[in-house]
């Protein structure tokens, strides 16, 4: 049997290039699986300076193994934020060789960040944005081997005295193998603009590969004195098993993965 996971183990923490990508080949080995989840979002040129700053970052990893099989699992994150700047960074990966094991990893990083836009001195609350993200997945035997990576990243901005979601930003992907992928989902409101970027992505059977980055600016103007806030988060999941039998182990972690999300979203700021 030929394997193709021993190739994505070295493709952490880089950045894919369309070559890389193409130059994906099945490699020797054993049965293995693998799978990678890696995001990160900075922000920059602020309108206003923030007042009021918050950062928070989570990992979780999960690695059980019983001979023959053998699991590692990784998680890191990252958050930076001043008042003119922000950025923060999460990173999930998990593999595994043999047979009879689970491996997960879990890691989330959040920026909540406060500013005064008074009209009277300008009506413009803007800044600029860039979002990036890797996932990858791989098996070498699909009957016995799961392997799935999510990667979600949102943001939204927050009228502070009444709690109003003003604008959103969501950019949510997720790779299974096997199995064949798809596209990240990208939803915006109105009021960003210059959205651009590129998505690079691959899959068959037995591997799949997605490299996103978008880059972007938010303009909203106000009419009165108003406080608004703004919360970034992001999660990143990588999780892989081989069991003598199939798996269920990508539609456990599609909930886990959505829900969170989507409660944030209902919460009031």
């Amino acid at each position: 049997m030929k394997s193709i996971v021993g190739f994505y183990r070295k493709l952490l923490f880089l950045s894919v290039s369309i070559a890389t990508t193409s130059a994906i080949a099945p490699l020797p080995g054993y049965a293995a699986t693998f799978s990678l989840s890696q995001s990160s979002v900075t922000f920059n040129q602020f309108s206003s300076f923030a007042s009021e700053l918050d950062t928070l970052t989570r990992t979780d990893t999960l690695a059980i193994g019983a001979d023959p099989g053998s699991v590692v699992a990784v998680a890191e994150a990252i958050a930076d934020l001043t008042p003119t700047e922000g950025s923060n960074f999460s990173f999930s990966q998990a593999d595994g060789d043999g047979l009879d094991y689970l491996g997960t990893a879990d890691s989330q990083a959040r920026i909540i960040a406060e500013f005064w836009v008074n009209p009277s001195d300008d009506p413009v609350f803007s800044f600029s944005f860039l979002s990036e993200l890797i996932l990858i997945t791989a098996v070498d035997d699909p009957i016995l081997e799961t392997a799935f990576a999510a990667a979600t990243i949102g943001f939204g901005l927050f009228d502070n005295a009444t709690g109003d979601l003003l604008d959103t930003f969501e950019l949510i992907a997720q790779l299974t193998s096997p199995g064949i992928s798809d596209l990240p989902s990208l939803n915006v409101s109105d009021n960003f603009s210059e959205v651009d970027g590129f998505v690079e992505f691959s899959s068959d059977i037995n591997q799949s590969v997605l490299v996103a980055e978008i880059t972007g600016s938010y303009s909203r103007t106000f009419s009165a004195p108003t406080s608004v806030r703004l919360v970034e988060f992001k999660e990143n999941q990588a999780a892989v098993r081989a069991v003598p039998a199939p798996s269920m182990l990508p539609g456990i972690l599609i909930t886990s993965v959505w829900l969170p999300w989507l409660k944030r979203r209902r919460l009031k700021a």
